[in-house]
């Protein structure tokens, strides 16, 4: 039985069937490794095992063709977990899935929060379909230095201190569930005992302070990661809630639409300016810093404190690491002045 009521199944999860070849001497792929450890994560959110449906092919023949069976089972699906790799972008099989499944949307005047894209491994945004290019999604790959290959988490099998695979994938189930809720499964465990939770009617509403927590280079995703954790925690709204555009001028625009209602802006900095902006010789580093400046903003930057300035090469990046608004501090240091600038009533 489906947790969402309209739908067969709750999770339609799209991948290619490269990405499940088991490595020599390792029982499962990666792919059927996650869906187990994902099916665990949502039951341990939602309550229960048997309260939702989730559908893959991992019965099917690597090079089967896409069957009218697979077909309708995509479409009485209420959200889709796409698994973006190279592999998924050179698979005609999973570009018709996620085809269909957005058509799927479009029939039902839906919006695609319905579908969660996790990035396998390393491609470039260009590269991506556009109808997912700019969802945020979930990296379960981190970089691992200049001329090195991305290490991919939970390869060959997911370690208990794979911070990343466990972060990435908890984080998943848990805003997977929050959709199939939003959907109507809430209904389905609905206490029945009518009380309403007491509420002061006296009692102002809470503020919800917004934050911009600017776009990082690829070595700091982790560190920004666990920031964005804090601020949705403490109950901060957080932008941006999606990628920018590559070019300069939209980019911009994009940018000041979103930082203009923040109060405060925050950017995480390191060696690396980050990437270029088409039409422009401006970094995303740039860019982010010099519109919350024009804008006035509350300002906070940090650095690792380990980080020798003498050995920035870009001389832009250098004279931004020197700024007065820099602090050179530890992690949970700034994550503490951070919620203290965005609560600063509450702490």
């Amino acid at each position: 039985m489906a947790y969402v009521p309209g739908y067969k199944n709750d999770i339609f999860v799209s991948y290619a069937h490269v990405d499940n070849i088991p490595l020599a001497g390792i029982p499962k792929g990666w792919v059927e490794t996650f869906i187990d450890n994902l099916s665990t994560k949502l039951a341990q959110k939602i309550g229960r095992t048997d309260l939702f449906k989730l559908w893959d092919d991992r019965l099917l023949a690597q090079n089967a063709p896409l069957t009218p069976e697979i077909l309708d089972a995509l479409k009485a699906s209420a959200t889709l977990v796409l698994v973006l790799s190279p592999g998924y972008l050179k698979s005609t099989w999973c570009q018709r899935e996620k085809n269909a499944f957005y058509d799927l949307l479009r029939s039902k005047n839906r919006s695609s929060h319905s579908v969660f894209v996790v990035h396998r491994d390393r491609v470039e945004r260009e590269s991506c379909p556009e109808e997912i290019r700019d969802l945020l999604g979930f990296r379960f790959w981190e970089e691992r230095g200049k001329g090195k290959e991305p290490r991919i988490a939970g390869e060959p099998v997911p370690l208990p201190d794979d911070l990343l695979y466990w972060g990435e994938l908890s984080e998943l189930a848990g805003k997977l569930s929050r959709s199939l809720e939003q959907l109507g499964g809430s209904a389905l465990i609905k206490p029945s005992s009518g009380l309403v939770p007491f509420r002061d009617p006296t009692a102002a509403p809470a503020k919800q302070p917004k934050v911009f927590l600017a776009e990082v280079s690829d070595d700091l995703y982790k560190a920004r990661k666990k920031l964005l954790g804090a601020l949705e925690q403490a109950g901060a709204e957080v932008f941006p809630k999606a990628p920018y555009p590559d070019t300069a001028v939209e980019y911009e625009q994009a940018l000041g639409r979103d930082l203009g209602g923040c109060s405060l802006f925050v950017q995480l900095l390191s060696d690396r300016p980050g990437r270029r902006l088409h039409g422009s010789t401006k970094t995303i580093v740039t860019a982010q810093i010099e519109s919350a400046k024009s804008l006035n903003k509350t300002i906070l930057q940090w650095r690792d404190r380990e980080l020798d300035l003498n050995e920035v090469e870009e001389d832009s990046q250098r004279q931004i690491l020197e700024g007065p608004s820099v602090m050179a501090i530890a992690l949970e240091e700034l994550q503490y002045e951070v919620l203290q600038k965005a609560f600063p009533k509450e702490r």
